[in-house]
């Protein structure tokens, strides 16, 4: 009797496995003959925020169907494992050639890496739609919007993104990792994609240093699959809002930059004796869309107040972030551990066009691509209670922005880290949706010029890293 069952049991084991083979195969026949545009054109598309509900709306065959144009990722043209590691070795020795050099010409010893900055506590915001419009020179507004930031003495810059309107996670994915969405599939979606293992990043870098790794985003918990990612990015933790230590104040039915701020400092004031922190804070404040009737816009156009009701509503909360950040530097400045603390933008909100045309300048169809690229601009600052003895470039992509920090922080971002330093040098800003060169000149990806290697080269390097291994 037993045997005969241990025979069921086999056959049975069996018979899913055949059966998973043949689902398996059914799903990749599907996908041959039904790409991703008929698929949409019958009402089936990858719902990319929201994973688990487009399983359940659309099924599984449909959804898992739809996803699959996102796994598909190039092999850079010659690529081999063999060339990314000679790459990253090249940019690693330059990197020490130039740093041997530099001392010995200010005659000094070379010292190690952890003595030559004081490591510090390292806050990273990456906040919801906040941009610039006012850099623009072309709005007049009834209130200035970053009075207190733009007064700051800290180290300040424009940064490009890959996105527009929505899609922070891509930007978070860009800034933790320094790899960039131009190589990526469109609409793809890294967290929910390709972060499916244990992935190098600013976290896990920094947790070799010995810091304590905290995410916190004060909205839900498994949104863009943050809760699985995150982990595998080598954060020690993660806090939604539903985990706030402090109250949870909301403006526009979001909680507001105050509250998350405040969390913050909770964070900082809570932590253990001798500990060095590295808090990563995704903010939800200016979350469109920006049409609530319960928040009256106090930043309005001059000549004609409430002529863009969405983007006055915009404007009014970025007014408060402005003042939000003067409270978190307040409490900052009083302390005697060494903070640093960057924020950036994760991309421009989606408010009207005709707004967005006024304060470009231009309209859409007319822009150059230096003014395209604009659309991608955000800006970025970074300051310390200590003074900063180094000056941020005024051109950077959110891909290269984080390794800048560890830099100015002290910590040694390795191989990769060199990498992106030395391609900086002939590309400062790289970004799904176009380029900036040294000179200043913005490119299309549609372009053949001089710089096609040196990008190709860094195709190589990030599928070495993401999927080569």
């Amino acid at each position: 009797a037993a045997v005969i069952r241990g025979r069921k049991r086999k056959w049975f084991r069996m018979r899913i496995f055949g059966r998973a083979a043949l689902l398996a195969c059914g799903l990749l026949c599907g996908r041959m003959v039904f790409g991703t545009d008929q698929l949409k054109e019958l009402g089936v598309s990858a719902d990319v925020w929201d994973q688990a509900g487009a399983y359940r709306e659309r099924g599984m065959l449909g959804a898992f169907i739809s996803n699959l144009e996102f796994l598909n990722v190039e092999v850079p043209e010659n690529y081999s494992p063999e060339r990314a590691e000679e790459l990253l070795m090249a940019a690693s020795a330059a990197a020490d050639g130039e740093e041997g050099t530099r001392l010995a010409a200010a005659g000094d010893p070379v010292p190690a890496a952890e003595s030559r900055v004081q490591q510090p506590h390292i806050i990273a915001i990456m906040n919801e739609s906040w941009a610039d419009f006012e850099e623009f020179g072309n709005l007049s507004l009834t209130d200035g919007v970053m009075e207190y930031i733009r007064s700051l003495d800290a180290a300040k810059g424009h940064a490009y993104t890959s996105v527009f309107g929505a899609g922070t996670s891509a930007s978070e994915f860009e800034f933790l990792t320094g790899n960039t969405m131009a190589f990526l599939p469109p609409g793809s979606i890294p967290y929910q994609q390709y972060i499916l293992k244990p992935s190098e990043s600013m976290a896990s870098i920094l947790k070799e240093e010995g810091y304590t790794c905290l995410a916190f985003h004060p909205g839900e918990r498994s949104s863009w699959q943050r809760n699985q990612a995150y982990p595998l990015l080598g954060f020690d933790g993660f806090k939604c809002g539903e985990d706030m230590n402090v109250e949870a104040e909301e403006s526009h039915g979001y909680i507001n930059d105050r509250s998350d701020f405040r969390q913050l400092i909770w964070e900082f004031k809570n932590r253990e004796p001798g500990e060095k922190l590295f808090l990563f804070n995704v903010t939800i404040q200016s979350h469109g869309s920006y049409t609530d009737p319960d928040y009256p816009a106090k930043v309005q156009m001059a000549e004609e107040p409430g002529k863009y009701p969405m983007a006055e509503q915009y404007l009014t909360l970025v007014q408060e972030t402005d003042q939000a950040f003067e409270e978190l530097i307040r409490y900052f400045e009083n302390q005697e551990e060494p903070v640093l603390i960057v924020m950036f933008g994760d991309h421009q909100p989606s408010v009207e066009q005709s707004f967005l045309d006024e304060a470009y300048g231009v309209k859409q169809e007319d822009m150059t691509m230096g003014q395209y690229m604009g659309k991608f601009r955000v800006p970025y600052l970074i300051w310390s209670n200590y003074g900063l003895n180094a000056e941020a470039p005024e051109i950077t992509s959110l891909n290269f922005l984080g390794h800048y920090v560890l830099e100015l922080a002290g910590i040694d971002g390795g191989e990769y880290g060199d990498f992106l330093r030395e391609f900086q040098k002939e590309i400062p800003a790289l970004t799904f949706s176009g380029y900036i060169d040294s000179e200043g000149e913005a490119h299309s990806h549609l372009e053949t010029n001089e710089f096609d290697e040196a990008i190709g080269e860094y195709e190589t390097v990030q599928y070495y890293r993401m999927f080569g291994k």
